[in-house]
């Protein structure tokens, strides 16, 4: 996926996750890319936010 604005040319990875039986896309930093698209699975921890929502906390890669 491409960045936004003047930042078109940086690729940012989107990995699609199934949480809680439903099918979500993770969108991470153009920092990440080499990590992220090189991984054969992520390990995610959510935590709980305001409103009721699910907040990614931190990711793992392997």
């Amino acid at each position: 996926m491409s960045g936004s604005g003047s930042h078109r040319s940086e690729n940012r990875p989107l990995v699609f996750i199934n949480y809680l039986n439903t099918e979500k896309e993770l969108i991470f930093k153009y920092e990440d890319y080499e990590i992220v698209s090189q991984a054969d699975s992520a390990y995610i921890w959510v935590k709980h936010g305001a409103f009721g929502f699910d907040i990614l906390d931190e990711f793992s890669v392997n």
